[in-house]
């Protein structure tokens, strides 16, 4: 994603120190949706970023060519199914963790009996 904003001369990276954050990903999500207004864009600054409105706005001039537009929009999908799959590995490992903790509960593994020394002075016996 970063190459293609690189490519519409986008300095988003100059802006956030996280392009996919909350608000790069909002920003990017308004810019594949068809926003170009860089002052629009700008409002989707969350309160916590540091740089200013106007810092944004600023970065967010540039030019609006197709193709890495296209790229942007592929690698943003991309970016969403990688993250769908996350989410469904995430689930499947707790539920696996679920079923192996409640087995673990209702059959617990026996523990070895000790053995006992016939002499009381001998731990090695």
């Amino acid at each position: 994603m970063q190459k293609s904003l690189v490519q519409m001369n986008i300095q988003l990276t100059e802006v956030l120190t996280d392009v996919l954050g909350a608000t790069g990903q909002a920003i990017i999500r308004a810019i594949v949706a068809g926003e170009r207004d860089p002052k629009v864009l700008a409002k989707h600054r969350d309160r916590r970023v540091q740089a200013s409105a106007e810092e944004i706005t600023q970065a967010l001039t540039g030019n609006w060519r197709d193709e890495p537009l296209f790229v942007l929009r592929q690698s943003l999908a991309m970016y969403d199914d990688i993250a769908r799959h996350l989410t469904e590995c995430d689930a499947k490992l707790q539920a696996l963790l679920r079923a192996a903790c409640a087995a673990a509960w209702t059959n617990p593994v026996p523990t070895p009996p000790r053995r006992t020394s016939s002499h009381a002075w001998c731990t090695s016996c």
